[in-house]
């Protein structure tokens, strides 16, 4: 486990618990946090001049709103030369869902956009730039 601390607290994470393929901003870990909550830390694989500033200032952002369509950032920032964003670790991503289940009907397909819709109006002022189903997550059974 790799210990990292961030404004609101202290993280551990492991490099052998990917959660998901490493994506083009990043690549999640499975995280603990305090009280042992089970947490995903997002290690970004940009620099201050790739734009990890501009991440960092997202989530930040969505740190300080009540979220509740979209899985919520409980923290962010830079650690020894890299930048983390932390957030409640999802059941698993639409992209793995449908992977396991395949073709759906149309209800299910329509509650998936439903939900997906929800969360794109929650945060309707943000561009979210990596909309894909590997990044559509199931947590507090909702997508």
């Amino acid at each position: 486990m790799i210990n990292i601390r961030l404004p609101n607290g202290n993280y551990r994470y492991d490099l052998n618990q990917p959660l998901g393929k490493r994506g083009g901003f990043g690549q999640a870990f499975a995280g603990i946090g305090n009280g042992d909550a089970q947490l995903a830390v997002k290690k970004l694989h940009l620099s201050a001049e790739d734009a990890a500033h501009r991440e960092l200032a997202v989530a930040e952002e969505l740190l300080r709103r009540d979220l509740r369509h979209v899985i919520p950032v409980v923290d962010s920032g830079q650690y020894r030369g890299d930048y983390f964003i932390v957030m409640p670790r999802a059941n698993y991503s639409l992209q793995d869902w449908i992977d396991r289940n395949g073709k759906q009907s149309a209800e299910a397909t329509a509650k998936i956009l439903h939900d997906m819709l929800k969360g794109l109006q929650e945060v309707g002022d943000l561009i979210h730039r990596d909309l894909k189903p590997a990044n559509i997550l199931w947590h507090e059974e909702q997508w």
